[in-house]
């Protein structure tokens, strides 16, 4: 995470690039949505270092949230702000080590943050952690496990359509995309959905993700109901809020 965090000051600091021709999109899976928010976090607390040698103060006073200090240092031109155009993540958990992630609200200096998640993942340590809601923040339920959301399987029917989802967004921000990579994706809403509680993971025991009956569900939930009659979510709200 602070590699990325070193990564984007030296563009800014270093090399000068004007924050309103350069649009920041920050993406992750699983622990590596837990880091992409947590550098978004880092960013909003303290902004930019302009000088390499302050990336771990801005990191430690991020850890602390001491924003009277991170102020005090942008006040004096030691940090900058830089604007986050789109936070996308895909089924975010943290490590079982980290008792201190706060990010639990999209920070402010994020335009607009997405969410895909896993309607059907069942590890108890495995809790997926939501933003709170609020006009930024979308947040959508996907049929899957957690990797049929954020990729990992040879069969990617299923983690292909939170893919496309995440694309489609980004594309309303400016994002782009290698048109030939994008046409190869093989979107499949009835395609094999994976166990992931098995193994080890048994040992630890099971818990299903609760869904609000407000939520948004991707559209192509509703197909895999329409067309595989094995499939019957328990923990789906009675008539789901689909959408696409």
């Amino acid at each position: 995470m602070l590699g990325a965090y070193r990564f984007l000051r030296k563009r800014f600091a270093d090399k000068k690039w004007k924050r309103e021709e350069n649009k920041v999109f920050i993406f992750g899976f699983s622990r590596g949505s837990y880091a992409a928010r947590r550098l978004a976090g880092l960013i909003s607390y303290c902004g930019i270092p302009k000088k390499a040698g302050d990336v771990e103060l801005a990191w430690q006073l991020y850890l602390k949230r001491d924003v009277s200090s991170a102020d005090e240092l942008k006040n004096k031109g030691v940090f900058f702000d830089i604007p986050l155009e789109m936070l996308g993540v895909w089924d975010t958990v943290k490590t079982t080590t980290d008792e201190d992630f706060n990010d639990h609200k999209l920070p402010a200096c994020v335009v607009a943050g997405y969410h895909a998640m896993a309607i059907d993942e069942k590890r108890k340590f495995f809790p997926v952690l939501k933003w709170l809601n609020e006009s930024r923040v979308k947040q959508v339920w996907f049929s899957g496990v957690h990797a049929d959301i954020g990729g990992g399987y040879t069969e990617c029917g299923l983690s292909d359509i939170p893919l496309q989802w995440m694309i489609d967004r980004g594309y309303k921000h400016g994002l782009r995309c290698k048109t030939s990579a994008v046409k190869q994706l093989k979107r499949d809403p009835c395609a094999e959905l994976h166990n992931s509680y098995d193994g080890i993971w048994k040992a630890f025991g099971s818990k299903k993700r609760s869904i609000a009956q407000s939520a948004a569900v991707h559209s192509s939930t509703q197909k895999r109901i329409e067309n595989m009659a094995a499939y019957r979510p328990s923990n789906l709200p009675a008539e789901p809020n689909y959408e696409t």
